[in-house]
């Protein structure tokens, strides 16, 4: 299929790095968008604006919002396994801008990054899907709290306003109109329902038209007052009672989410497929209803789609509607929460949304599809939701007051589940100067489990040991030596355990201690900036790689910063914020060239993930669960990893909470000093005893203060244990 004769080829190559594609049509509530293929580029979805129907700067908001979320969780504080969504990124134009307006045509365009998947709608009709309501429901929920954390605090470009707030009484409820929309507004905001309510004369009379009018009698006579109390209260920065302001997308329902297709695999599609789905197998699209509004409105939006799928199944009682609706809105409020807690006044205002959101639907549904109605296409998609959204309507009209106390206690319930869940993803440095008896326990059962295990040749490589083949020209420096003197062998595949692997190819341990000459050597190199960067990795990598004839760099042997050496290269922020700096290193750090291959050295699944990225920080890391044959459990620690360990190139996260990993298995690779805090290339690998890891997310302490030695000794327990080389004096309590 062509390019429709709306859109010349020549804007879209003139725009876009795209070449031969192929084009599918996408419908929309008001203009058919496309899809462009290629094998050669980057295919893109084009997504085009009548000029009418989104300002330029309204767009502007828009596509500069989705750019920031998508950025959020790859690259900024959302970056980590307990606030990640996924969301398409916008591919700017050649010349770098977000969109691109053909005044002559009455149009803007912007293109998106590909989901490849099936839109949630397609997956909730199939036959068995009510049965996995709950998973549904908390997925879609922790999705919509975590795009909530990302819009917190966002500024919009070039409009200086907007983050004012709603100005006036006026404007916040009786004032606005549809007429007077600026860079803020969608016509979706449900702060417009009542002008919506002006023109419902465009409905024809009949069941329909009275079930609107009912509905948004309720948002005259329910949710002014409640706006106004609300406005009140935020104008005098009471927070009890108010409704908090807040960026919101508008339109995360089940059309606008995406179950994505993994790389590489193909996904069944059944509704038992449905049964491990998660937030992360979502990607959220659609940006067109961004508005400047109330942050209860957008999880309201998605409650109501998800609400209306459940109840509007017409062989279900009222009672049983009444209790499917309070699962999953129990479900959904738990997804939520444990991302973006909501007030008790939010909560007073959920159903009366929850109709005004509804009515709207079934008001714009029923207007838009009579202009459309010689694009069979288009009707089709702008009536999806109009029966359920009818049937639902009519039974929330009914029993809304019965529905108020169901969602009240269901918030309740899921509030207090998903504070300890919310709490015991952002932890801090624990000063321990002793455990209690149960955690010295239970470490001390585990690190003797450990030592047993590893007499019984468990534990497998964490990272391929080179086998050398050429011996490194420099074989010690002001910062290290090689741990023996040996004869290298010829190269050789590594064979054996890994305990051989390492007497065939012994490591350079380095000295970061700062003692002697080294001191004023590492204080002039260490840091991440460039030329501190790109001497300090110069001078780690000499001991470790060498090259051969043609240019290329080999890897010859490991770099081992050692466990519990009492560092001076921690002098950033990170470490020095302690009553008492911490500088003892409670892992071991695996020099090794960028992209080397780090794998599990035992069957476990993965707990966490993070993209740590302070100044000398972890960079991106994973850590794992393993349960041992005892039941105890202990967590491995992969620091200073490579970006794609975490996402592919399209900001798609590839490491799954709760995934099985097997012994040996490729998990991650070594980052680069750009992605991993700015530290030369190499893996810090760390075990970890603590109860429920501490109550960490990928994260936990890589260094500890000196006076807290005794207690991280058992918390942290020298890896070696299950690194295995032979040459390292044990070090702790084993």
């Amino acid at each position: 299929m062509s390019l429709p004769k709306e859109i010349d080829d020549s804007v879209v190559r003139k725009n876009w790095p795209i070449v031969k594609y192929s084009v599918s049509p996408c419908e929309g509530y008001l203009s058919t968008h496309y899809i462009l293929r290629s094998e050669e580029s980057s295919s893109i979805f084009l997504k085009r604006f009548l000029i009418e129907q989104s300002s330029e700067r309204l767009l502007l908001s828009q596509t500069a919002l989705a750019t920031h979320c998508a950025k959020f969780v790859t690259e900024g504080q959302g970056a980590r396994c307990d606030l990640y969504f996924h969301t398409p990124r916008i591919i700017p134009t050649i010349n770098e801008s977000l969109f691109v307006t053909n005044e002559s045509r009455n149009e803007s365009l912007v293109a998106y990054q590909v989901v490849d998947g099936r839109v949630l709608h397609d997956w909730l009709e199939l036959d068995g899907a009510r049965k996995y309501g709950d998973i549904i429901a908390k997925s879609v929920g922790t999705l919509v709290g975590r795009l909530d954390v990302s819009c917190q605090d966002w500024k919009a470009p070039n409009t200086s306003r907007v983050l004012k707030g709603f100005e006036s009484e006026a404007v916040a409820v009786s004032g606005l109109t549809l007429d007077s929309l600026d860079d803020r507004i969608s016509c979706w905001d449900l702060r417009l329902s009542m002008q919506h309510f002006d023109k419902i004369d465009v409905i024809p009379l009949g069941e329909t038209r009275s079930l609107i009018e009912r509905g948004f009698n309720v948002f005259k006579d329910r949710l002014i007052p409640l706006y106004k109390d609300a406005e009140a209260r935020n104008s005098i920065n009471v927070q009890e009672g108010c409704l908090r302001r807040s960026w919101v997308h508008g339109d995360a329902h089940d059309c606008n989410l995406i179950v994505r297709e993994k790389k590489n695999s193909t996904m069944d599609f059944n509704s038992a497929t449905l049964s491990s789905l998660s937030s992360d197998d979502l990607s959220l699209i659609d940006w067109d209803d961004l508005s400047y509004s109330y942050l209860i409105h957008n999880p309201v939006v998605s409650l109501a789609y998800l609400i209306l799928w459940a109840v509007s199944n017409t062989t279900l009682t009222s009672d049983e509607k009444m209790k499917t609706a309070k699962e999953i809105g129990t479900s959904f409020f738990h997804g939520y929460c444990s991302a973006m807690p909501l007030l008790e006044s939010e909560i007073k205002v959920v159903v009366p949304l929850l109709i005004a959101r509804l009515s709207t639907s079934l008001f714009m549904s029923t207007k838009s599809a009579a202009a459309a109605e010689k694009d069979k296409d288009r009707v089709n998609y702008i009536l999806v939701h109009q029966e359920g959204a009818r049937k639902t309507l009519e039974w929330l009209l009914d029993g809304g007051e019965e529905l108020e106390g169901v969602l009240s206690r269901a918030w309740n319930e899921a509030a207090i589940t998903a504070s300890i869940e919310r709490k015991s993803c952002v932890s801090s440095y624990k000063a321990y100067t002793s455990l209690s008896v149960e955690q010295a326990t239970l470490s001390r059962d585990i690190i003797t489990e450990l030592v047993q295990l590893k007499k019984e040749d468990a534990f497998g490589f964490v990272i391929d040991i080179p086998d050398g083949g050429v011996k490194p020209l420099v074989s010690s420096t002001p910062l290290g030596s090689v741990a023996q003197e040996r004869c290298w062998e010829s190269e050789k595949e590594t064979t054996g355990t890994v305990e051989s692997a390492w007497v065939r190819s012994p490591p350079f341990v380095n000295e970061w201690s700062g003692k002697g000459s080294s001191g004023s050597i590492l204080s002039s190199i260490v840091g991440s900036e460039p030329a501190r960067l790109a001497a300090f990795t110069e001078m780690s990598n000499a001991p470790l790689v060498f090259v051969d004839g043609r240019g290329k760099v080999i890897q010859a042997r490991l770099g081992w910063g050692r466990y519990m050496e009492n560092r001076v290269i921690y002098q950033s922020d990170l470490f020095l914020s302690e009553a008492e700096p911490r500088s003892l290193h409670l892992g071991v750090d695996l020099g090794a060239l960028e992209g080397t291959i780090i794998r599990a050295p035992l069957d476990g699944v993965i707990h966490s993930w993070a993209r740590n990225n302070s100044d000398l920080d972890y960079g991106p890391t994973i850590i794992l669960k393993h349960t041992l044959p005892s039941g105890n459990e202990v967590y491995t620690l992969f620091g200073h990893l490579s970006l794609d360990s975490l996402f592919d190139e399209n900001g798609v996260c590839t490491v799954k909470v709760g995934g099985v990993i097997k012994k040996g298995e490729i998990i991650a690779r070594v980052g680069g000093g750009t992605v991993n805090g700015g530290w030369p290339p190499h893996l810090h690998f760390q075990l970890m005893t603590e109860k429920n890891c501490g109550d960490w997310r990928g994260d936990f302490p890589g260094v500890c203060s000196p006076s807290h030695r005794s207690a991280y000794e058992v918390l942290t327990p020298d890896p070696n244990i299950i690194l295995q080389c032979p040459f390292i004096e044990k070090i702790g309590w084993q």
